[in-house]
């Protein structure tokens, strides 16, 4: 039997340790894919959005969250409201974590994810209060002419 060494994914006793280094095997391999493609020009980057929590209809009952299989898969995170760049020249990831407010502890408890922790699933770590300032905030140098505005119309983020 196969044991997982270093850092890992685990939800508990009766579920597989998968190494963290896979998730960002799964981003080198997808920016593999795309340099080759050659309909994907030079110095492009893939944006991910991870799914968001819903209530049920107009009460205030939570629908059981569930990430997106594609963003799990390139980030290896099951929190909502996520959102992940990955450069595709360089290979360079950043995972956009939400900035909660101090009222979110209040109602909903202390949040059990430790984001220091769970840096190493990307290169760099980043909290953003909208995703348009995500963008902008990860955006590589090459990237600087490209306005938020202009990212938001590409992608139809949510303000």
């Amino acid at each position: 039997m196969a044991t997982a060494t270093g850092p890992w994914f685990w939800l508990g006793n009766e579920t597989l340790k998968v190494p963290l280094a896979l998730f960002a095997l799964n981003r080198r391999r997808l920016c593999e894919r795309l340099r080759k493609n050659p309909a994907v020009q030079a110095g492009s980057v893939v944006l991910l959005q991870g799914g968001e929590e819903t209530q049920r209809y107009c009460t205030d009952t939570g629908v059981l969250f569930r990430q997106e299989s594609f963003f799990h898969w390139a980030f290896g995170v099951t929190e909502p409201s996520c959102y992940g760049v990955i450069d595709v020249d360089t290979g360079k990831s950043t995972l956009f974590v939400p900035r909660l407010p101090a009222s979110h502890a209040t109602w909903m408890g202390k949040s059990p994810v430790s984001w220091p922790h769970r840096a190493p699933l990307s290169s760099s770590l980043c909290a953003a209060s909208t995703p348009t300032a995500a963008v902008s905030a990860g955006r590589p140098p090459l990237r600087a002419s490209c306005s938020a505005a202009s990212v938001t119309r590409h992608f139809s983020l949510p303000s």
